[in-house]
């Protein structure tokens, strides 16, 4: 069985160097002459993920029937909201990917997770500014060490390809999970504030004024989303009005009713003073743009300003708290965290801004995602729920673990995984290749 590759971030020493990796994890891809692929079924373009050498790959895993040149480049719709069976992937072979520029998305790529896109990007102020393409870092492949240890899910996979179990010397998806830990020492989901906190000017809490931004910017998301906060109310509103007719109908108990009525009642209060509050929304959006825009975004911001972050986080919880949940940024410790991350992921201008005792910590622990996940090539993917035991007999061309720093959360923190026959591997056919996405 072909032990697996695991995928890391490169520690960011310098701009030049970033921008020469021949693997990379998210920005552009390096497409050559081939076109940016579409989801066959609504021509929409595809999110581009990952392009990885593979040269640096056979130099390790010569056997792996893959080209021992040129590059894969991987893309897959991120859109929660469409029906399972719209999905798309594809993966795109580059002959010379680094003689190539990089490719620029197309015109009508979409945001990324489509229009539930808010709920898992922070920091952009409505569709328009949403983010289209996911961060870019440089990648690099390293091996595992091996362990020796035995699991029951490689036993069971064994079997599945007709191998002898007891000539397994090791089991590749512990010794990986071991090789992560030990190397790269992750900490937790993501990187925060708070597990900063002792290199900031203010620890946990917002210290720049990127931080005021953009909680304005999330104001103005929160009232470009009205209608679909409005909406999910209007929904459960008409539910609750078909089920009361359907207990009268059926003689219900008087309790039942006048809970059912009740229920009505009070969807209609909320769903009439949400309306209402949207001009008030406007209005203190537009006071905080004012307040927050003109600012460098990296200049510290005093006490007083931060103050003035918590009093306007507070209005938003109390008064507007129906319109501005997870739509408006409500809490300081989530803006403390986007800036970290902006910063973290950002050009290298933003990148220095950063306390060089913050660089080291990421570049300590958080060099491969957290929570215990990786991004691998080859080998035995993470066993979320069942994509591993259904794709026994097919090749894991690459598995992308949820990675606050790339913005990618599929499902609850769960693994996106590229398939294909290793029939198709050898006729280099990516056109077979499918997608699971599996949470916890």
């Amino acid at each position: 069985m072909m032990r697996p590759l695991v995928l890391v971030r490169k520690p960011r020493e310098g701009q030049a160097d970033w921008n020469k990796a021949s693997s990379w994890l998210g920005g552009l891809p390096k497409l050559g002459g081939a076109s940016w692929p579409r989801n066959p079924a609504t021509g929409v373009p595809l999110h581009f993920l990952a392009q990885v050498d593979l040269g640096h790959v056979s130099s390790m895993r010569r056997k792996s029937g893959l080209p021992r040149h040129g590059s894969l480049a991987f893309f897959a719709d991120t859109d929660f909201s469409q029906p399972l069976e719209d999905w798309a992937a594809a993966v795109v072979y580059v002959d010379q990917h680094m003689r190539a520029v990089d490719t620029d998305a197309p015109a009508d790529v979409p945001p990324i997770y489509g229009q539930d896109w808010s709920a898992f990007c922070k920091g952009a102020r409505n569709a328009t500014a949403a983010p289209r393409t996911f961060p870019r870092w440089a990648a690099d492949i390293l091996d595992p060490k091996r362990v020796s240890i035995h699991s029951e899910t490689l036993k069971f996979i064994l079997r599945i390809l007709g191998l002898d179990t007891a000539r397994s010397e090791a089991d590749p998806y512990l010794a990986t999970k071991e090789f992560i830990k030990s190397r790269f020492q992750p900490t937790g989901y993501s990187l925060s504030a708070s597990s900063v906190a002792e290199y900031l000017p203010r620890g946990k809490e917002p210290y720049l004024w990127h931080s005021a931004r953009a909680l304005s910017e999330s104001i103005y998301r929160a009232i470009e989303e009205a209608p679909l906060s409005c909406g999910h109310v209007e929904k459960s509103l008409s539910w609750s009005v078909n089920n009361l007719r359907e207990l009268e109908s059926s003689a219900a108990a008087a309790e039942k009713l006048k809970l059912a009525q009740e229920r009505i009642e009070g969807l209609a209060t909320k769903l009439a003073n949400m309306k209402s509050a949207v001009p008030e929304l406007a209005r203190l959006a537009e006071e905080t743009a004012v307040w927050a825009t003109p600012h460098n975004p990296w200049a510290p911001i005093s006490d007083e300003d931060f103050e003035q972050i918590k009093r306007i986080q507070e209005h938003l919880r109390t008064k507007f708290k129906d319109l501005a949940q997870f739509r408006a940024i409500l809490y300081s410790y989530e803006l403390a965290n986007l800036t970290l991350q902006e910063m973290a992921c950002g050009g290298q201008d933003v990148y220095s801004f950063l306390p060089e005792n913050v660089r080291e910590y990421i570049r300590d622990h958080h060099l491969a995602p957290g929570n215990g996940g990786w991004h691998q090539m080859l080998g035995i993917g993470i066993e979320v729920q069942s994509a591993v035991w259904e794709n026994a007999t097919n090749v894991l061309l690459l598995q992308l673990y949820s990675d606050d720093l790339m913005n990618w959360m599929w499902g609850d923190v769960g693994a996106l995984q590229f398939w294909i026959p290793p029939a198709a591997v050898k006729a280099r056919d990516w056109s077979k290749v499918h997608i699971t996405l599996e949470g916890h």
